[in-house]
């Protein structure tokens, strides 16, 4: 959904090799109107679950936007 008037959303997601442990994520921000503003992708390095994945995306997304 959309967020309501003067909200940014910002969407995450992971994925998780269970063989290698190797994550690869990706964030967008978008406005009310659903226009994308910041965008994404990083390769995380190793984790333990997906999880642990989803948390890392999140804190590496929440420090891409403070920049």
């Amino acid at each position: 959904e959309k967020p309501v008037y003067n909200i940014l959303k910002c969407n995450y997601d992971s994925g998780f090799d269970n063989m290698t442990g190797q994550v690869i994520s990706g964030w967008i921000v978008r406005d009310h109107l659903g226009e994308a503003k910041y965008w994404g992708s990083v390769e995380v390095g190793g984790a333990h679950s997906p999880l642990e994945t989803e948390s890392k995306i999140l804190i590496f997304a929440i420090q891409q936007i403070w920049i």
